[in-house]
């Protein structure tokens, strides 16, 4: 996976934010992470609805390496925990994009696209080529 192996090479804190349309897939990919990045010693946090928001705070103030989210719940986060931002990310990854276009979470993208830098790389996954993820990738 590249964002293991450039985090191994370059280690930093919040080096990278995977978003995904649901809570199920958040935890399955958070679980994948951990498994594949647990020789590296990789920090994850998954941060989704339906969790304490006290507890996901104490979880980005620990500066994770990799944060798996749910647009809305990030957002939450962005706007409502004190010291927290992604002005450092250099992965994003989209996970599902077209689900989470058609999930109508573009206001939550759009914010959060806002807040991180525009150098980075982003990776963008999904099973059907939709009108918005078309413009997602412009």
């Amino acid at each position: 996976m590249p964002i293991l192996q450039a985090l191994l090479e370059t280690p930093q804190k919040l080096f990278a934010l995977v978003l995904t349309p649901t809570r199920e897939l958040a935890f399955q990919i958070g679980e994948q992470f951990e498994a594949l990045g647990a020789s590296i010693g990789i920090l994850i946090a998954v941060i989704v609805g339906g969790v304490d928001m006290v507890t996901q705070a104490l979880a980005l103030a620990k500066r994770p390496h990799v944060i798996v989210a749910t647009p809305g719940r990030l957002v939450d986060h962005l706007e409502n925990t004190k010291g927290f931002n992604l002005r450092a990310l250099k992965y994003l990854v989209m996970d599902e994009a077209d689900r989470i276009l058609n999930m109508d979470f573009e206001v939550e993208l759009e914010k959060i696209l806002k807040v991180i830098p525009k150098e980075r790389i982003t990776y963008l996954y999904s099973a059907t080529m939709t009108k918005k993820v078309s413009l997602v990738l412009q």
